[in-house]
């Protein structure tokens, strides 16, 4: 009973005296989550900071001590930051799916497929075929537009037993909220509501598993954005003893500098990073 107890009064404690907090805290797991820039230093900063406030216990996890998830307060902790993330998320366009409805059926064909070979999102036409495209990857034929939107909060509240199954309907509501007998939905991707719960419990599991005394992730071998973040610094020395040494034609240190921040941000935008990458190409083409 002691026990029951006790979580029950760190749960109030936390809701209580630390609310803005976690939802502050929630919000930037997800802006992490999505790789917006800067955006994982700044949660681990505001996860450290909470954990630290709501007296959350340490423990050592292969030498490295990390703030215990396991612990009646951590538990109590990660259900609120769990409930105040899924929140947040109902209300992101970025979760949102766009379809193409079928008259008044319960039938959403896809306007654009996954490919995993490719790593890439491939328009289809009007046909539900691949849209061709010309030697530019330019889309030369008309492309199948949507016309229905799949909201992130209609994924988590729609009730899945009301709705037919992917057997009945392979293109109805919930073969696109669940996916298949492999959790696909129809444009190759996993179902909604898996998809916008996985990113939630990997948000939040990326504060987690953090060193707790310096905010790094695995013992310190750091994120992604770490690694572009010190790229500049990592790579000016090599730059400068490569533009030593050789004859060769290297970048100036200026534009090294220019070169990392333009990587920073495109390794964060892949749609603008397509029209770089194509207009450089162009140009290459056209000095060549």
């Amino acid at each position: 009973m002691a026990k029951s107890s006790n979580k029950s009064s760190v749960s109030a404690a936390v809701v209580s005296e630390l609310h803005g907090e976690v939802v502050a805290v929630a919000e930037a797991a997800l802006e992490a989550q999505a790789q917006i820039t800067g955006a994982a230093e700044s949660f681990r900063e505001r996860f450290r900071a909470l954990c630290v406030r709501a007296s959350i216990p340490v423990v050592k996890v292969n030498g490295v001590e990390r703030f215990d998830k396991d612990s009646e307060k951590g538990k109590a902790l990660h259900q609120l930051l769990s409930i105040e993330a899924t929140k947040i998320a109902a209300k992101l366009t970025r979760f949102a799916l766009e379809v193409y409805k079928v008259g008044d059926e319960d039938k959403y064909l896809p306007v654009r497929i996954w490919s995993g070979l490719e790593s890439k999102w491939k328009p289809l036409n009007t046909a539900g075929e691949v849209a061709a495209t010309n030697d530019k990857g330019e889309v030369i034929e008309e492309i199948r537009k949507p016309n229905h939107v799949f909201t992130a909060a209609f994924a988590l509240s729609a009730d899945l037993k009301s709705l037919a199954s992917h057997v009945e309907k392979p293109y109805g509501a919930k073969a696109w909220l669940r996916g298949d007998g492999q959790k696909k939905r129809p444009d190759n991707r996993i179902g909604q509501r898996d998809w916008i719960k996985n990113d939630v419990h990997q948000a939040l599991s990326r504060g987690w598993s953090m060193d707790a005394t310096t905010g790094r992730t695995n013992g310190g071998a750091g994120e992604f954005d770490d690694l572009l973040a010190n790229l500049h610094k990592a790579g000016a020395k090599k730059r400068d003893r490569f533009a030593r040494d050789n004859d060769e034609p290297v970048v100036s240190a200026d534009q090294w500098s220019g070169l990392c921040a333009l990587i920073q941000t495109l390794a964060f935008n892949p749609d603008l990073f397509e029209a770089v990458y194509q207009a450089a190409d162009d140009l290459a083409k056209e000095l060549s």
